[in-house]
């Protein structure tokens, strides 16, 4: 699905975004390696696809640099 950069997600989207579960987007937020937008009062949360999207690349960018490294 396209995202608008601007769009809040659920955490189920993030989830998908990443091909993982929301239990382990809850992890990257207690590490700090993802933060939500917004908590709703419900508990909600909801995270900018932008931050998403960035966080996708670092993991990428990363991943290619271990690569080059193991080379």
């Amino acid at each position: 699905m396209e995202w608008d950069r601007e769009d809040l997600i659920t955490s189920w989207d993030v989830a998908k975004m990443l091909g993982t579960s929301k239990a382990y987007v809850r992890s990257l937020e207690k590490r700090g390696l993802l933060s939500p937008a917004r908590q709703l009062p419900t508990g909600r949360r909801l995270y900018r696809a932008a931050d998403v999207e960035e966080f996708i690349k670092g993991i990428e960018t990363k991943g290619i640099r271990e690569k080059e490294k193991a080379e």
